[in-house]
């Protein structure tokens, strides 16, 4: 087997906007370039590799500004020997797009784009901002741009560059201080928002002069690296051998992979548990599109060294709680197997400011005995009485001790995890506070990794989350853009599981909007919109046929709300990128001559 080559950078001029050259010269602290003051959308930037030979891109970096940031930005690769002018390359693919977060006026987003591909131009096609008060101009901007390549020659091209200190991708024995680009890229969504935890954690505590801390994360870290590069290393031989046709090693090479990725799913879950990687309220709202649980702590450095006996706790211990006033038989958790800590311990440690909430009141009688039930026998009754109060704090503060305690809940086999999802039930459709919702999401999500984690074989738990499925397809219609925005991650999360249809997902997504709600607009776009990043992510395993039906019976090509419109197209472009042709085909008949006419032709030109 070849060994890779080191990852090195590869030079470029930027062919426009004419201001833009600045990026030539990468300076991730630097200004970058910033399109004009009330601009018109879409902008272009176009670069041009400057050895005028292609080259195979492996990876594109985009850092964009800490407050103009582009909402979404379209990305196509060209080849050609002497054009001028993008549109003149002999050859051009359109990839697809990528999705930055809203700004939050200090910190920059990096993108990191794997690509794969042989070219020599790349345009980005910055398709408009997000506003707010950081962004009055609605401008875009982007800090840096970085190409690499793995520098092999390709066809008698030879890409030049300035060699980049990365690690090899080859699989290392016993341990790698650092995750190779390459692999982090292709990471599950899960396992990369785990990694993203800790190794924040790790500069954070470097940062505050824990060195302590940040050694012994790093050398947990590595553990996990090693297992994680051996996983990708066996998952890539397995397809080599698909291709090859030797189905029989491929076989041996999957159960192989499987292996590996569980150990080192578990490897991982038992680092996060070690440092206690705190998921509360505050991180709620910092939801990422790639993943619920991906978070970025608002907090100030000096508060979290502040806060550290508060953040970070065992996920364990011992109520210290008696459910009196609900029933005099039940009783807490602090003869159970799962309990293994001081009566001292306070039992919502590991959540931040738990000290600071009130005690919780009795839980009211008139709630369903059964639920009640559940959440004591596995939480114990402090917890439950936290969990059904008036309070939406303590409330909240439940749901996150929860997350932090499910791990070793489920790697017990001590509890059916279908008993958490009616909690998780529970909290994301009756109960109307917001926060508590978000808190509910991570729960759920936690529940659904450690069900992949430590079940041997998929286990499909879609009927079981029905309801929240279809809660949450009424939510992504919501006025708040929190609630509609939380709601369409979490689906979107939801389908990534193992433990979720994706079909059923879609044909939820795909379910006929009552008329009422078709002609505001709202729930129809929200769908689209849905059925667009869905069919982006799973490509030919999402039923095409169904979401054009869909748009057809919402009226969507010729809604009176032009973002409507403007969905319907959008998605229309990739679904054709996907399927081809046929998309279109479909669409005869239903659709004006002149309407059909202009969706063919942007197709064209976006190709």
């Amino acid at each position: 087997m070849t060994t890779d080559n080191a990852l090195v950078t590869l030079p470029f001029s930027v062919l426009e906007p004419g201001q833009a050259t600045i990026l030539e010269q990468y300076d991730e602290d630097g200004d970058g370039w910033q399109s004009e003051e009330g601009g018109i959308y879409p902008q272009l930037l176009t670069l041009k590799l400057r050895n005028d030979k292609s080259a195979v891109i492996d990876v594109i970096e985009i850092l964009c500004h800490e407050s103009k940031v582009p909402n979404k930005v379209g990305i196509d690769l060209g080849i050609s020997s002497n054009a001028i002018s993008f549109s003149a390359c002999e050859t051009i693919s359109h990839l697809g797009y990528i999705v930055f977060n809203e700004s939050d006026g200090k910190s920059r987003e990096l993108k990191t784009i794997p690509i794969g591909r042989k070219a020599n131009y790349v345009r980005l096609t910055l398709h408009g901002s997000h506003e707010g008060p950081q962004n009055p101009h609605k401008q875009v901007g982007i800090a840096a741009i970085r190409v690499l390549s793995q520098g092999q020659e390709t066809k008698g091209d030879v890409p030049i560059g300035v060699d980049i200190d990365m690690p090899n991708k080859r699989v290392q024995s016993a341990a790698s201080n650092s995750l190779p680009l390459r692999i982090k890229n292709e990471l599950d969504p899960k396992i990369s928002a785990s990694v993203e935890r800790l190794e924040r954690l790790k500069k954070e505590s470097a940062a505050v002069e824990d060195f302590d801390m940040a050694a012994r994360i790093k050398q947990e870290l590595s553990k996990v690296y090693a297992l994680l590069i051996a996983f990708k290393e066996s998952e890539n031989l397995m397809k080599q051998a698909a291709r090859d046709e030797d189905y029989v090693e491929a076989s041996r090479l999957k159960a192989e992979r499987d292996e590996r990725k569980n150990a080192a799913r578990a490897a991982l879950t038992e680092v996060e548990q070690q440092f206690a990687v705190n998921v509360n309220a505050e991180n709620a709202a910092n939801l990422s599109i790639s993943t619920i649980k991906s978070f970025t702590s608002e907090r100030s450095l000096r508060d979290q060294k502040n806060d550290e006996d508060n953040s970070f706790h065992s996920d364990e211990e011992e109520s210290t709680d008696s459910s009196a006033g609900r029933d005099s038989s039940s009783t807490d958790n602090s003869s159970s197997p799962r309990s293994g800590h001081s009566a001292d311990d306070h039992p919502l440690s590991g959540v931040y400011g738990a000290d600071e909430l009130p005690s919780p009141e009795d839980i009211e009688r008139d709630i369903s005995t059964d639920l009640v039930h559940k959440v004591e026998s596995l939480f114990g009754s402090y917890r439950a009485k936290c969990f059904f109060s008036k309070n939406w704090a303590l409330r909240e503060a439940a749901l996150a001790k929860m997350t932090l305690m499910v791990p070793e809940i489920c790697s017990s086999g001590s509890a059916d995890v279908s008993e958490i999802f009616s909690i998780c039930e529970s909290s994301i459709i009756e109960d109307k506070n917001v926060q508590v919702n978000l808190s509910g999401l991570i729960l759920l999500d936690e529940a659904l990794l450690q069900l992949e984690t430590t079940s041997k074989a998929p286990i499909s738990m879609t009927p079981q989350l029905s309801r929240i499925l279809v809660d949450l397809f009424a939510k992504m219609a919501d006025n708040s853009k929190k609630v509609a925005d939380s709601a369409e991650i979490s689906l979107l999360a939801l389908a990534h599981s193992s433990s979720v249809d994706v079909s059923y997902v879609s044909l939820l997504a795909t379910k006929r909007v009552r008329s009422k709600e078709a002609k505001g607009g709202r729930t129809v776009r929200a769908r689209l919109q849905f059925l667009e990043n869905l069919s982006a992510e799973f490509g030919v395993d999402v039923a095409w046929k169904k979401i054009i039906d869909f748009a057809k019976s919402a009226k969507a090509f010729d809604h009176r709300d032009g973002s409507v419109r403007d969905a319907a197209k959008s998605l229309v472009m990739t679904l054709a990128t996907i399927h081809g042709n046929e998309v279109f085909k479909s669409l005869e008949g239903d659709l004006a001559e002149r309407q059909l006419r202009e969706l063919q032709l942007g197709f064209q030109l976006v190709q």
